[in-house]
């Protein structure tokens, strides 16, 4: 039994070693850097690919902190594939801790490609403020116009990926400006994601001025991320949503989705029962065929919910 025990463990202790001889490998070669950073540099450069790929990383980290431009073109003369995006990113946090603004110009004078969206997301990373209004790294605690001005220079990938990993920091710490930005930027830019979040943040705080920036937006982004909108006011205040939404003329594209987004929304409510109890006949019916074809809801939950709206 206890040899067994052994086997099963010798794969975290090679694990382990492997990880110890990296991290002096590193050492040894960051010593050397400080010594002669050329002579450093071309032997790495010569290196088999996986040392290449292993080693890269930490190197062009400290490299760039003396001198970023050089550590960037060094990466993109010799490494590819996946590690070139690694090691890019690497540059970029090694850069940005001296001269964020800086470091954001030479990602801005990439080509587009995976490493520039990699060297964009440390930029963010960095730069953008923090969850829920604190600082980021950077000190600041909006994004402002000139870090606004940096991400729609960049192409439609590298935004995005921006977006994927800054939404839910900039919509809560400054949906001002990530309201405006979104308005700027191109489908291929943006997924569903960003503007749903960022519509029921805005919703919580301000729900009409929420649902005319949706409008504003391409129809089928304002149709959804209004409908997130909506859905989050009625659930919060259902009389004032409602009687909204009556207000529009029937011929509005958005009555439909945005009550049909209200009732996936309200179909996890406690008292969803009661509210869909109180609807008129005509909503009720529309709520049925929405609860009905709802395959995520948990089939004893819809059985309730669809029997409230069974009720006279």
């Amino acid at each position: 039994m206890g040899k067994n025990r052994s086997r099963r463990r010798a794969p975290v202790r090679c694990c382990h070693a492997r990880r110890t001889r990296l991290v002096a490998r590193n050492r040894r070669l960051e010593s050397w850097a400080e010594g002669s950073l050329n002579e450093a540099a071309d032997w790495l450069a010569q290196a088999d690919v996986p040392a290449r790929n292993r080693l890269s990383p930490g190197f062009v980290e400290a490299w760039a902190k003396k001198d970023p431009a050089a550590a960037l073109d060094w990466c993109q003369e010799n490494l590819s594939g996946s590690s070139l995006p690694r090691a890019v990113a690497a540059v970029i946090q090694g850069a940005g801790v001296k001269d964020i603004a800086s470091t954001a110009a030479l990602v801005a004078a990439m080509e587009p490609s995976p490493a520039r969206a990699e060297g964009a997301v440390a930029i963010a990373r960095q730069w953008f403020p923090m969850l829920g209004g604190d600082a980021g790294p950077s000190g600041d605690e909006t994004v402002g116009s000139q870090k606004v001005a940096w991400l729609a220079c960049l192409d439609s990938s590298s935004v995005k990926r921006v977006l994927d990993e800054e939404t839910w920091s900039w919509a809560t710490s400054d949906p001002s400006s990530m309201a405006s930005f979104l308005l700027t930027v191109s489908n291929e830019a943006v997924g569903d994601w960003p503007e749903k979040c960022l519509a029921r943040q805005m919703a919580r705080r301000n729900p009409t001025e929420a649902l005319d920036w949706a409008n504003r937006l391409p129809e089928n982004r304002g149709l959804a991320a209004g409908g997130e909108a909506y859905a989050e006011w009625r659930s919060s205040q259902p009389e004032a949503a409602t009687k909204w939404l009556n207000a529009l003329s029937s011929d509005d594209a958005r009555r439909e989705p945005f009550f049909q987004s209200a009732i996936r929304q309200l179909a996890y409510n406690p008292q969803a029962s009661e509210q869909l109890a109180a609807m008129t006949a005509e909503e009720r019916a529309a709520a049925r065929t929405v609860i009905g074809n709802m395959t995520t809801l948990p089939e004893d939950r819809r059985s309730r919910l669809l029997a409230s709206l069974a009720q006279p």
